[in-house]
Protein backbone atom coordinates (compact mmCIF):
# COMPACT_ATOMS: atom_id res chain seq x y z
CA UNK A 1 0.00 0.00 0.00
CA UNK A 2 1.45 3.43 -0.60
CA UNK A 3 2.48 6.25 1.70
CA UNK A 4 -0.32 7.89 1.28
CA UNK A 5 -2.95 5.76 1.94
CA UNK A 6 -1.30 4.37 4.68
CA UNK A 7 -3.24 6.60 7.54
CA UNK A 8 -6.47 7.29 6.02
CA UNK A 9 -9.61 5.46 6.47
CA UNK A 10 -10.37 2.39 4.55
CA UNK A 11 -13.95 4.04 3.41
CA UNK A 12 -12.16 7.25 2.58
CA UNK A 13 -9.35 5.21 0.45
CA UNK A 14 -11.45 3.02 -1.20
CA UNK A 15 -13.84 6.96 -2.36
CA UNK A 16 -10.30 7.66 -3.28
CA UNK A 17 -9.18 4.52 -5.33
CA UNK A 18 -12.46 4.88 -7.43
CA UNK A 19 -12.02 8.45 -7.83
CA UNK A 20 -8.84 7.55 -9.36
CA UNK A 21 -10.50 5.07 -11.74
CA UNK A 22 -13.21 7.24 -12.82
CA UNK A 23 -15.38 4.41 -11.57
CA UNK A 24 -19.19 4.96 -10.02
CA UNK A 25 -21.72 2.47 -8.50
CA UNK A 26 -25.08 1.79 -10.47
CA UNK A 27 -27.97 0.31 -8.74
CA UNK A 28 -30.72 -0.75 -9.65
CA UNK A 29 -34.62 -1.01 -8.01
CA UNK A 30 -34.46 -4.83 -8.10
CA UNK A 31 -30.98 -4.30 -5.88
CA UNK A 32 -28.29 -5.44 -8.26
CA UNK A 33 -25.18 -3.14 -8.47
CA UNK A 34 -22.91 -3.19 -10.98
CA UNK A 35 -19.40 -0.66 -10.99
CA UNK A 36 -19.38 1.45 -14.12
CA UNK A 37 -17.15 3.85 -15.92
CA UNK A 38 -17.66 7.39 -16.41
CA UNK A 39 -18.01 6.05 -20.35
CA UNK A 40 -20.45 2.96 -19.09
CA UNK A 41 -22.47 5.38 -16.53
CA UNK A 42 -25.23 6.55 -19.66
CA UNK A 43 -25.51 2.97 -21.03
CA UNK A 44 -26.24 2.08 -17.33
CA UNK A 45 -28.87 4.71 -16.65
CA UNK A 46 -30.74 3.94 -19.84
CA UNK A 47 -30.89 0.62 -18.92
CA UNK A 48 -32.61 2.34 -15.65
CA UNK A 49 -29.68 2.05 -12.97
CA UNK A 50 -28.69 5.21 -11.07
CA UNK A 51 -25.84 5.92 -10.76
CA UNK A 52 -23.54 7.39 -7.64
CA UNK A 53 -20.08 8.77 -7.63
CA UNK A 54 -17.79 7.98 -5.43
CA UNK A 55 -18.85 10.88 -3.77
CA UNK A 56 -22.68 10.71 -4.27
CA UNK A 57 -21.89 7.13 -2.31
CA UNK A 58 -19.35 8.57 0.29
CA UNK A 59 -22.40 11.19 1.19
CA UNK A 60 -24.83 8.64 1.02
CA UNK A 61 -23.40 6.95 4.18
CA UNK A 62 -23.25 10.49 5.88
CA UNK A 63 -26.70 11.36 5.56
CA UNK A 64 -30.14 9.99 7.55
CA UNK A 65 -32.89 8.20 6.29
CA UNK A 66 -34.59 10.67 5.31
CA UNK A 67 -31.96 12.28 2.99
CA UNK A 68 -30.98 9.29 1.79
CA UNK A 69 -34.41 8.71 0.46
CA UNK A 70 -34.57 11.80 -0.94
CA UNK A 71 -31.13 11.91 -2.66
CA UNK A 72 -31.94 8.68 -3.82
CA UNK A 73 -35.32 10.12 -5.21
CA UNK A 74 -33.37 13.14 -7.00
CA UNK A 75 -30.90 11.21 -8.94
CA UNK A 76 -33.39 8.33 -10.08
CA UNK A 77 -35.69 11.19 -11.21
CA UNK A 78 -33.18 13.75 -12.90
CA UNK A 79 -30.58 11.13 -13.41
CA UNK A 80 -27.40 13.87 -13.56
CA UNK A 81 -24.17 14.42 -11.14
CA UNK A 82 -25.40 16.02 -7.68
CA UNK A 83 -22.89 19.02 -6.93
CA UNK A 84 -21.70 18.86 -3.12
CA UNK A 85 -21.04 22.33 -1.71
CA UNK A 86 -19.49 22.82 1.93
CA UNK A 87 -21.64 24.85 4.29
CA UNK A 88 -20.81 28.19 4.95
Amino acid sequence: MSGLHQNRPPLEASKSRLDAMNVSIAIWEDGALRMVTDGEAPEAIRDGGIVYSPLDTWMYIHLDDHSRRLLHQFKKRFTGKVEWIDEV
